[in-house]
């Protein structure tokens, strides 16, 4: 007689139920019933499980925390516990588990799930077309405005030359000799 190994996966059956069956493909000539004791059932049972009030625990009698827990919502077939998601400091992992026994034992073992955090929603930024007003007190500041509106493409050179045109001036460098016309370059700019 030759031997054949196999190897056989069991879903949605009782522990009992499976330690029977796999008693009857042991033993096939035996018909009698076989008693199973705890050891023999725990050892085939599946995790997750529902407690006694319809939560999915593992087999610490604790619910799926999304901190802590990979996303698949799967047990570790040895221990029976959530898988954890990788490089996690076991502090943190303690910390998750203790905060849930808490949360367990205060809510007479309530469905608790954490749920995902939320992302804020993105801060709305004014468009590049409408700048803010231009402020500046003499020509090295209004020097400054000037050049990064520039290179932020929301001036360019041609309005620039403009305002200082507008108040005499061939060009806007020639306002560093007249700090009296900075207000009315800057006013004139504002208008753009």
């Amino acid at each position: 007689m030759t031997s054949t190994k196999v190897s056989i996966t069991f879903h949605e059956i009782k522990p009992t139920e499976a330690a029977l069956l796999l008693n009857s493909l042991e033993n096939p000539n035996t018909t009698a019933p076989v008693e199973v004791d705890s050891k023999t059932a725990e050892s085939v049972q599946e995790w997750p499980q529902a407690n006694e009030n319809g939560v999915l625990v593992d087999s610490l009698g604790l619910p799926w925390a999304h901190k802590i827990n990979t996303d698949s919502k799967v047990c570790v077939k040895k221990s029976g516990e959530w898988k954890l998601k990788r490089n996690l400091p076991s502090e943190l992992v303690d910390q998750v588990r203790d905060e849930l026994r808490v949360g367990m034992a205060a809510h007479g073992h309530e469905p608790i799930e954490t749920p995902p955090i939320e992302t804020p929603a993105p801060i709305e930024t004014p468009p590049i077309d409408t700048p803010a007003p231009i402020v500046a007190a003499d020509f090295a500041s209004l020097s400054l405005c000037v050049s990064g509106l520039l290179s932020s493409g929301a001036l360019q050179i041609e309005q620039v030359n403009g305002a200082a045109n507008s108040v005499g001036l061939v060009q806007f460098d020639h306002l560093a000799a007249r700090p009296d016309l900075v207000q009315a370059v800057v006013a004139k700019l504002n208008e753009l």
